[in-house]
């Protein structure tokens, strides 16, 4: 049985990552993979911290927020609004 993966989110300058470091390579890609072909989100893997991450796209932030908004707890509402237009 493989080990159940998470990953946390963060905002970005322009869109939202997924934080995926204990994914293996293919496990992220398949991920993005998955947001673009069910949802049609614009994705593509990043590197930090040496592994590999899900970037979301600006262009596709608002079909993201349509998608988990209503789970979001609102003390996390802040990880879907990019740094650059962020204010407290």
């Amino acid at each position: 049985m493989r080990p159940i993966r998470d990953a946390n989110g963060s905002a970005e300058r322009a869109g939202v990552s997924f934080q995926t470091h204990s994914f293996e390579q293919d496990e992220a890609k398949r991920l993005a993979m998955l947001l673009q072909d069910a949802f049609g989100l614009e994705t593509s893997l990043m590197k930090n911290h040496g592994a590999s991450i899900v970037y979301v796209h600006g262009s596709s932030l608002e079909a993201l927020k349509a998608l988990v908004a209503p789970y979001v707890l609102p003390q996390f509402t802040y990880k879907l609004i990019p740094r650059g237009t962020w204010t407290p």
